[in-house]
């Protein structure tokens, strides 16, 4: 049976070794994903590290950074998802999506304001994200596409749009001067 637990420093040889060949697998490659995971862990209090177990043994992972919408003068705070990775012998069996859930359900215990993540939209809309242009908001990464980008409101204040927002992630994502 598989369990979603918070990360422990047992798990981080783990947590590495499955991003690394999840992230092989994938259409892209590794791309230095195991390595942002360290540089999150040390730098962000904030963030959410959950581990999917299947008999004590690391089969997923997710992380989520604070990451702030600039708009009008002012800022909201929140999370962005990523990376997240599914051991490639478990994947498209709902572990996943379970790493998911458990981190926006964390997220919302804790009092974040929204998360936001850049992948599928097949996959992220089915939990209730939506496309960031719905908001009003950009991201900052450079030669990224919008509509990879999305959000999900986690407090009933949470703005429906906001002028001219522009999403920005962690700084340990590198470089995010698409505006600049």
């Amino acid at each position: 049976m598989i369990s979603i637990s918070v990360e422990q420093s047992c798990h981080y040889d783990s947590v590495q070794q499955l991003t690394v060949s999840a992230f092989e697998a994938s259409k892209f490659g590794h791309q230095g994903e195991s390595e942002l995971i360290e540089a999150l862990r040390d730098n962000c209090e904030r963030a959410i590290s959950l581990v999917a177990l299947d008999d004590r043994k690391v089969i997923g992972h997710v992380i989520a950074s604070p990451a702030v919408i600039h708009f009008a003068g002012s800022e909201r705070s929140g999370l962005a998802i990523g990376p997240m990775a599914v051991m490639p012998s478990f994947q498209r069996r709902g572990v996943g999506s379970q790493l998911v859930r458990a981190v926006v359900e964390r997220a919302d215990a804790a009092g974040e304001s929204f998360m936001a993540v850049a992948g599928h939209p097949e996959f992220y809309t089915r939990f209730g994200f939506r496309p960031i242009l719905d908001f009003g908001v950009q991201h900052c990464f450079d030669g990224m596409p919008d509509d990879v980008f999305f959000l999900r409101g986690l407090q009933t204040t949470f703005p429906d749009h906001f002028e001219n927002g522009r999403l920005v992630y962690s700084n340990a994502f590198g470089r995010q001067d698409r505006f600049a």
